[in-house]
């Protein structure tokens, strides 16, 4: 049977659609494990302003309670009930939904096999290969940290990409190094929105396509400064 480890990582606070999505959720997983579907053998949320440690502590609960699958759901996030069986039933290690960016440039949160963004056309279906994709809504099999060495998440520096690597690119990059393929899925894509000024859709990232690559998205993204005098 599966049993299914919730995750929830967060900065410090959950937007309330995000909430509200879980809610329906869970009630769905109610309804399942009263069919004997699955387990859900917990619903953690972790509060971290290092992310990496924050989903490094939720995968070592998921360890402690000997669950079989990861749901991972981020704190500012909209997704349909649906979302576990939608990703379950592709029975693949690493599968996840092709998130939107929440600031501009809005461009999708993957990159597929040929190095450049991945894309999810309108009324696109199916599984795609990526080199990585975001883990803000997202499905893990424990099992795919068993050849993996502590730390399963890091966020360092590149000196080829001269910035910081996000701690669910590293992940993927060492899932990838095991044989794993990792597979974004269209259709789940099309349900999601991220919440950032405001909600971050498909429909907002196709009407600027052709503005955005994976070359001047780095380089439009915002850097904090803190000027003194």
């Amino acid at each position: 049977m599966i049993r299914l480890f919730v995750a929830l990582p967060c900065y410090r606070v959950v937007e309330g659609r995000t909430a509200m999505s879980l809610c329906g959720l869970m009630r769905h997983l109610g309804a399942a494990e009263m069919d004997n579907q699955l387990e859900v053998v917990a619903v953690s949320m972790q509060s971290d302003t290092l992310m990496a440690r924050c989903r490094h502590e939720l995968v070592l609960q998921a360890q402690e309670r000997e669950a079989t699958h990861m749901l991972w759901l981020d704190a500012d996030m909209v997704y349909p009930p649906e979302t576990p069986w939608m990703l379950l039933r592709h029975e693949e290690p690493v599968v996840a939904a092709n998130c939107i960016t929440r600031n501009p440039p809005y461009h999708p949160c993957s990159i597929g096999m040929d190095g450049e963004y991945q894309w999810t056309e309108e009324g696109q279906k199916g599984l795609s290969p990526v080199q990585h994709v975001g883990l803000a809504v997202a499905l893990t099999e424990m099992s795919v940290f068993e050849p993996m060495s502590k730390p399963y998440f890091q966020q360092p520096w590149s000196e080829e990409e001269d910035y910081w690597i996000g701690e669910d690119v590293f992940f993927m990059r060492q899932v990838r190094k095991s044989g794993t393929r990792i597979y974004v899925d269209h259709e789940l894509s099309e349900k999601v929105q991220h919440l950032g000024e405001v909600p971050c859709d498909w429909n907002l990232a196709r009407s600027i396509r052709g503005q955005v690559t994976v070359e001047n998205a780095k380089a439009d993204e915002p850097r904090i400064q803190i000027v003194s005098g």
